[in-house]
C-alpha cells in the first residue's frame, strides 16, 4: 500500500472525499465499462472492448489508491491489490493505447503509425510481465511508459486530424479536457487553493474522462455506419448506373448485330434479300409448305440483253438497270411472307407463299408490265428492260425440293430467251412422293 498512499499524499488529496462522493464515481465508471461491453458484444467493435478494459481497470485504481475510509468492506482487495497496482497501471494504458489505436482507424488509414502503436502495447505487456513476477516496478519506468501512451495517443489523434477524420476531434477534445484538469489537481499550489473541491475536480475528471470515452466509442460507430451507408448508397449508385451502362451497350450491341446480319442477308447494291438470304428463307418456306400441303411459286427473273446496257451506257447505267429491276420487284411484290431476291448478276429470284400457278403467272406479268411503263431514265436515254422469267409451282414434299424447283425455273428461263425473250414460261411441278411397299406385297 506504500505506493497508493504516496500517491495521494503528493497530491494533497488524502482525506478530502466523502465515501458517498467517491462511491458514486467508482459505480459510475464502472456502469459506463459495463455499458461498453455490452455494445461490444452486440456490435462486435473491438473499441468497445478495449474501452471496458480501461475502466474496469481505471475503476480498480481508484479503489486501491484511497484511505481506509473507503470502501471499506473491499479491504482484503485493496491489500491484495495493492501488490498488483504497478501491473495495473501498465495494464490500464496499454489498453489506452489498443483502444485509441482503434477508436481512430489507424490500421486502416496509417499504417506506419499504427505498427508504432502495437511497439507500445506491447512493450507495456512486458513491463506489466516484469511488475507481476517481481511484484515491484521502478516509479519512473511507469512515469516513461505513461508519457509514451499519452505521446503516442495524442500524435495518432493529431495525424488522424489532418485526414479529416470527425471522431479525431472528440478524442483530442477529451484528452486536452482531461488533462487540464488532471494538471490543475495535481499543482500543489493549485491544491491548497482549491482544498476539497480539488479532490472532486480530480475524481470528477476520471468520471469525465470514461464518458467521454464512451460517447466518443459511440459516436464513431455512429460514423462507420453513416459512412458504411455512404458506401453502400454509392456502390447502388455505381452499380445501378453501370447496369444501365452495360444494358445500353447489350442493346446497342444487339442492334449492331441486327445490322450485321441485315447486312449478311441484303445485296449491297439494289437493297434486295442476297442469295444467303434466299436460301436460308427458301428452306424454311418449303419446308412450311410441305407441312401444310399448299402451294409454292418460284420464279427467276432475269434482264434481257443486259451486256448490252453495260457496253453501250457503262457500268454505271448497268448498276441502275439493276436497281430498277429491284425496283420493280419490291413494286409488284408487297406480301410480308414473300421474297425478292438477287441471286446473282442480272438474275432476281421471287418467292411467292401459298400461291399457285396463276397467281405466280400473274406476278410475272406485272413485273414485266411495270418495266415497260417505267423505262430507266439516265443521262438523257431511256432505255427499257424486258425480261425472261421462268415460272413453277406446286406442293413441295420438303425443303429439299427447292433446288429442283429452281432448276426447273432457271431452265424455263433459257426456254423464254430462246423463243424470243420478254416472256416468261411456266410449269406445274409434280410431287415426288416415294411410295413404300407394305410387307408381303
Amino acid at each position: 500500500m506504500n505506493m497508493s498512499m504516496s500517491i495521494l499524499h503528493l497530491s494533497g488529496l488524502d482525506g478530502l472525499l466523502t465515501a458517498e462522493m467517491f462511491s458514486m464515481v467508482v459505480s459510475a465508471i464502472l456502469a459506463l465499462a459495463v455499458i461498453n461491453m455490452v455494445l461490444w458484444g452486440v456490435i462486435h467493435e473491438k473499441g468497445f472492448a478495449y474501452a471496458a478494459t480501461f475502466l474496469f481497470v481505471q475503476a480498480f485504481l481508484l479503489v486501491l489508491v484511497v484511505d481506509d475510509g473507503f470502501f471499506s468492506n473491499l479491504t482484503v482487495v485493496r491489500d491484495v491489490g495493492a501488490d498488483y497496482l504497478p501491473a495495473a497501471i501498465i495494464g490500464m494504458l496499454a489498453a489506452f493505447t489498443m483502444q485509441s489505436k482503434t477508436f481512430l482507424g489507424v490500421s486502416q488509414y496509417e499504417p506506419r503509425t499504427s505498427r508504432w502503436m502495437w511497439g507500445v502495447f506491447f512493450s507495456g505487456v512486458a513491463l506489466g510481465a516484469v511488475s507481476v513476477a517481481s511484484f515491484t516496478l521502478p516509479v519512473l519506468a511507469i512515469g516513461g511508459y505513461a508519457v509514451l501512451v499519452l505521446a503516442t495517443t495524442l500524435v495518432a489523434g493529431a495525424v488522424r486530424l489532418q485526414d479529416g477524420f470527425p471522431p479525431a476531434y472528440v478524442f483530442v477534445g477529451t484528452w486536452i479536457v482531461t488533462l487540464g484538469l488532471m494538471a490543475v489537481t495535481l499543482v500543489p499550489a493549485a491544491t491548497d487553493v482549491l482544498g476539497g473541491n480539488a479532490a472532486i475536480i480530480l475524481t470528477s475528471s476520471a468520471l469525465l474522462q470514461a464518458f467521454l470515452i464512451t460517447c466518443g466509442a459511440i459516436y464513431r460507430v455512429a460514423v462507420m455506419h453513416r459512412q458504411v451507408v455512404h458506401y453502400k448508397e454509392s456502390l447502388e449508385k455505381a452499380v445501378s448506373k453501370r447496369t444501365d451502362e452495360l444494358e445500353a451497350m447489350a442493346g446497342e450491341l444487339q442492334e449492331s448485330n441486327e445490322a450485321l446480319t441485315l447486312a449478311s442477308r441484303t445485296d449491297p447494291l439494289t437493297g434486295c434479300a442476297n442469295r444467303r438470304a434466299f436460301d436460308e428463307s427458301a428452306k424454311r418456306i418449303f419446308s412450311n409448305a410441305s407441312r401444310e400441303r399448299s402451294e409454292v411459286s418460284l420464279l427467276v427473273v432475269d434482264a434481257d440483253f443486259f451486256k448490252r446496257i453495260n457496253d453501250n451506257y457503262g457500268h454505271d447505267v448497268g448498276d441502275l438497270a439493276l436497281k430498277h429491276m429491284a425496283q420493280a420487284l419490291t413494286e409488284c411484290v408487297r406480301r410480308p411472307l414473300d421474297l425478292t431476291a438477287r441471286f446473282g448478276g442480272e438474275e432476281f429470284v421471287i418467292l411467292l407463299n401459298s400461291t399457285g400457278l396463276r397467281g405466280a403467272e400473274r406476278v410475272a406479268a406485272e413485273v414485266s408490265k411495270w418495266l415497260k411503263e417505267h423505262p430507266l431514265e439516265t443521262a438523257g436515254e431511256s432505255i427499257t428492260i424486258t425480261l425472261s422469267t421462268g415460272v413453277v409451282s406446286g406442293c413441295p414434299v420438303d425443303d429439299g425440293d427447292v433446288e429442283r424447283y429452281f432448276k426447273q425455273a432457271d431452265d424455263l428461263v433459257y426456254v423464254a430467251k430462246n423463243n424470243g425473250r420478254d416472256q416468261f414460261h411456266s410449269k406445274q411441278m409434280v410431287s415426288n412422293i416415294r411410295r413404300i411397299k407394305a410387307p408381303g406385297h
